[in-house]
């Protein structure tokens, strides 16, 4: 299974992704770790001596893309690994074993966490990032302080769950990728400020190449996971969710009060899309790091 559709795609993704990582704004270290689902690709930036934060990115971008408004100020108060998910557009490299059983999350994690030398992290994670950091979570509860899941929600069985909307949001834009589909494509999933993708030069071409060169069958090997009530009421203490009034994924009427009901912390912002975290970047920033500290208090022993 090839991540990208040809070699000179990957050349293209991969060259915008080292800019994308230089317009961070703060000095990174990059490394791969090899685990047994193939390399993992990560970013590292932020003193050694903070606290370490995981960071995970959707199904269809990567780090260098889904981070560059985040980083410099995160990296003030956090040791930032952001992780290139393996069989996503960035660049890890999954191995036979990824392509014949897919990903067993759990045992991923766990080879992440001792490669890196990390005893206990926080994360958080955008849209399948979201996804990701709750089963992180709930796989290795003593070791993960506290999760920011963003355009997304509590993965649990008595949530709403729309994956048929989830799909069709990005038609027929996404099936012909020109530069105007993709600039329509990011006007569709944004809310008020989605000029923070049409008028970066650089996301523009790096979304397009995305939407053209990657072979989104590679992330299928990545299950998915929706938990019962007892095995999500870790996220009451020590979980925040983010999401826009108007992603078209992610919310749904009424989404809040479910998550109040439930004593689950969340904030719903106010004319924000699907890219939260690029959207509101400032309010998700401040918001990361009071939340992320709080949590922290609340560790329990696996």
């Amino acid at each position: 299974m090839k991540i990208f559709k040809s070699e000179a795609g990957r050349q293209q993704v991969w060259e915008s992704y080292n800019g994308l990582v230089t317009q961070w704004g703060v000095e990174v270290e990059e490394e791969d770790l090899e685990t047994s689902f193939g390399t993992t690709h990560i970013i590292r930036a932020g003193s050694r001596d903070l606290p370490p934060l995981l960071l995970f990115h959707g199904v269809g971008d990567n780090s260098a893309l889904m981070w560059v408004y985040n980083a410099k100020a995160l990296a003030e108060h956090f040791h930032l690994i952001a992780v290139d998910t393996i069989g996503g557009p960035g660049k890890s490299r999954p191995n036979e074993r990824y392509k014949r059983q897919g990903m067993d999350h759990k045992l991923w994690f766990g080879e992440l966490l001792d490669g890196l030398g990390v005893e206990q992290a926080y994360a958080a994670g955008v849209s399948m990032g979201c996804l990701l950091v709750q089963i992180l979570m709930v796989a290795w509860p003593g070791r993960i302080k506290g999760i920011v899941g963003m355009a997304g929600l509590p993965s649990l069985q008595s949530v709403k769950s729309h994956p048929l909307r989830s799909m069709t949001v990005f038609l027929p834009e996404a099936l012909f990728p020109t530069e105007k589909n993709t600039r329509r494509l990011l006007l569709k999933l944004s809310g008020s400020n989605a000029s923070v993708f049409t008028e970066n030069e650089l996301i523009m071409r790096h979304y397009g190449q995305l939407l053209r060169h990657f072979n989104k069958m590679a992330m299928t090997k990545h299950p998915q996971k929706r938990f019962t009530a007892e095995e999500g009421a870790i996220f009451s203490g020590r979980a925040l969710f983010l999401v826009g009034d108007k992603d078209k994924i992610a919310y749904f009427p009424g989404c809040g009060q479910v998550l109040e009901a439930l004593g689950i912390p969340y904030e719903i912002l106010p004319d924000t899309g699907h890219g939260i975290n690029h959207e509101q970047a400032e309010w998700v920033n401040q918001s990361m790091i009071k939340n992320l500290r709080h949590f922290g208090a609340k560790i329990v022993s696996q």
